[in-house]
């Protein structure tokens, strides 16, 4: 029986945090397409979201805590 890290349980919680956000930000952009403005912001939440996740794997391979920005806080 193996035992949970904290420090991995934090980073995998503030992912899944993030990811959830940016899911429900791109379902927004989906909405807003009607009038326009979706084709616009889908690809700067996409750009957003490649950009902190790779930060966020440099900060976590050299062991520190990374906390995404614009990031509900849902699990905690």
């Amino acid at each position: 029986m193996s035992r949970q890290c904290p420090l991995l349980t934090g980073h995998l919680k503030e992912a899944l945090n993030f990811q959830i956000t940016v899911t429900l930000a791109l379902l927004v952009c989906f909405a807003l397409r009607v009038v326009l403005i979706g084709f616009l912001l889908a690809p700067l939440v996409w750009v957003a979201n490649v950009l902190f996740c790779v930060l966020a794997a440099f900060k976590s391979q050299s062991g520190e805590g990374y906390r995404y920005p614009f990031s509900l806080r849902l699990l905690r």
